[in-house]
């Protein structure tokens, strides 16, 4: 909570309502929750939304009537990719306080579900399967109709998510679209849907080398491929290393210090806790000790320019990336059917929030791109989006038919 990690105070508001190392005590748990939303938590955002949602006011049972603020709240929480934030807008839209639902609030009922099923939402999938083949009310189901094709399909990813909730499906309109677009062939087998409707990735997988036993001198300085370096501005003046990375030798001024042939000494690296190495001025005698402080460098990929969304192996499917590259702008209309994955620069503060695999979209020659301000409820204009072809390849979950 020192650092301002919003997660923290979503984490010490659980443990104040479960009395966990604490005294109990739901006041502060809330009082945590709303700084924890404050400062961008999406999962605080997401349950202070569900808990204001109500139709009137009810604190004994912990829930509230303010649904203007819980709707903002919920859609800022999906927007920042909180699947199970999209369950609870779903249903807000769905019940109504005191009225049906109109067909609108249904129609974005279904689609907040669907959506949230891309961003790994298990109870989403499940609604959907649930309301695409024996809605609990007919008369108030948000599927245009009953169609027990759609509703296994959900199940099938439904499952997926019960087994593994990190995953995510951002290719799902490839392989289970909203109607009226109408389904493409499946076979039937579960891994092939489900592999299908993750995203892609043209990076190739690897493991990097792990440092062992004592570090030699020469290998202190060595970082391996893919990797480079990037300066985190970090400055310490502790005579051992605080973390582990690699650490740069500043002399006066801030400059980098200078080896025997007066070239600069890069940044080594450093175990936590490993005493920094001492510089001596030259030809001093006796030897005169230089006052250095050090800079902090963290490893990133190599190019971190380049289009290439990453997630762990069993998340992402690698792809080869279609030639030539092509690209296109937010405000075009997309011209090429594909997954696609947006993109900002990598200093820009939102890159860690748009430049994901799950922010990926499969879309149609001659449809608009996903926009920000609509489509992922962010305040991001357009201008500052481009969109990359990650894969073209045609839809082709009909392969491998086993006849019994």
């Amino acid at each position: 909570m020192k650092l301002g990690i919003p997660a923290a105070y979503d984490r010490m508001g659980t443990y104040f309502s479960n009395g966990t190392g604490v005294k109990r005590d739901p006041t502060r748990a809330y009082a945590f929750w709303q700084m924890a939303a404050k400062i961008g938590s999406p999962a605080s955002m997401g349950f202070l939304g569900k808990k204001l949602r109500a139709a009137y006011d009810n604190p004994e049972e912990s829930w509230w009537a303010n649904r203007p603020i819980a709707l903002a709240m919920m859609k800022c929480a999906v927007g920042q990719g909180n699947g199970a934030a999209a369950y609870d807008l779903s249903l807000a839209y769905e019940i109504q306080p005191g009225r049906d639902a109109t067909n609108k609030e249904k129609f974005n009922a279904l689609l907040v579900a669907h959506h949230g099923t891309k961003l790994g939402c298990e109870e989403c999938a499940n609604k959907l399967a649930i309301e695409f083949e024996h809605p609990f009310d007919p008369s108030a189901m948000i599927a245009p109709f009953i169609d027990k094709a759609r509703a296994k399909r959900y199940a099938v990813l439904g499952d997926a998510l019960f087994f593994d909730s990190n995953r995510r499906f951002p290719n799902l309109d490839k392989v289970l679209p909203l109607p009226p677009t109408p389904l493409p062939a499946w076979n039937g087998d579960r891994a092939t849907l489900v592999n299908a409707a993750m995203g892609v990735t043209p990076v190739r997988f690897f493991e990097a080398p792990a440092f062992t036993g004592e570090m030699k001198i020469a290998s202190r300085f060595v970082v391996p491929p893919p990797f480079a370096l990037h300066n985190t501005k970090t400055i310490t003046t502790a005579p051992h290393a605080p973390k582990e990375g690699y650490w740069r030798p500043l002399g006066a001024n801030r400059e980098p210090v200078l080896d025997a042939a007066g070239k600069p000494i890069p940044p080594g690296l450093y175990k936590q806790g490993e005493l920094f190495v001492q510089f001596a001025i030259p030809d001093s005698k006796p030897a005169k000790l230089i006052d250095v402080s050090w800079e902090y460098w963290i490893t990133t990929w190599g190019d971190r320019e380049a289009v290439e969304p990453r997630a762990p192996m069993d998340l992402i499917r690698v792809v080869p990336r279609p030639l030539p590259l092509l690209s296109s702008d937010a405000d075009a209309i997309c011209p090429r059917t594909g997954t696609w994955q947006p993109w900002v620069p990598a200093d820009h503060p939102l890159a860690q929030l748009i430049n994901q695999h799950w922010r990926q979209a499969w879309v149609i020659a001659g449809q608009p791109f996903p926009q920000p301000k609509t489509d992922w409820w962010i305040d991001l204009p357009n201008t500052k989006i481009s969109w990359h072809l990650m894969d073209d390849a045609p839809v082709d979950i009909n392969r491998h038919l086993t006849v019994p």
